[in-house]
């Protein structure tokens, strides 16, 4: 759900959504796992930010639950149903599970300092790449110094582009 208290799914969550949610902080709107990165990344970072425990806690459970439900004979691989112990297996790994998703879970077990994130950005595919250090202005130093930062006004800026489709086509003064 949203700070507001709206949800944030095409539809309303049902009675046992949102009673799932008051337990668990979210709730599931898709019941399949295909070793997907995010709320893993997403763990990194609430991690490396804030140092609470239950970020740890998180990646530890989800390290016991790949292992207990995830594994085959050769193997890791996505389930049907995360709400059934007993969900079929997905016959699939994807490749972004050694590329992201066992990056991260190594990243919230590393020691900190060894990729730091004052040091560090990665890529959407959980790369380090070193960062330059910060600017005193932003632009490329090269050229004229860039103009101050001002709000956008309707009233300076150039009109956007109108589409040639004409079911795109608006009347702008509207």
């Amino acid at each position: 759900m949203s700070s507001d208290g709206n949800y944030t799914g095409n539809t309303a969550p049902n009675q046992e959504q949102f009673d799932f949610y008051h337990k668990h902080g979210f709730y599931i709107t898709a019941p399949d796992y295909i070793l997907r990165p995010e709320v893993l990344e997403s763990n990194f970072y609430a991690w490396r930010v804030t140092g609470d425990p239950k970020y740890f806690n998180n990646a530890v459970s989800a390290t016991i639950s790949f292992e207990k439900y995830l594994s085959t004979t050769v193997a890791y691989t996505g389930i049907y149903d995360v709400n059934n112990a007993d969900s079929d297996k997905i016959d699939d790994m994807e490749s972004f599970w050694f590329a992201e998703v066992l990056k991260y879970l190594y990243l919230t077990f590393d020691d900190p300092d060894h990729i730091s994130l004052d040091e560090y950005v990665f890529n959407t595919e959980c790369h380090p790449f070193k960062a330059p250090p910060a600017k005193s202005n932003y632009g490329s130093g090269s050229g004229p110094r860039p103009v101050a930062w001002q709000p956008f006004s309707p009233e300076s800026a150039p009109l956007p582009s109108v589409s040639p489709i004409p079911a795109f086509i608006m009347n702008l003064n509207s």
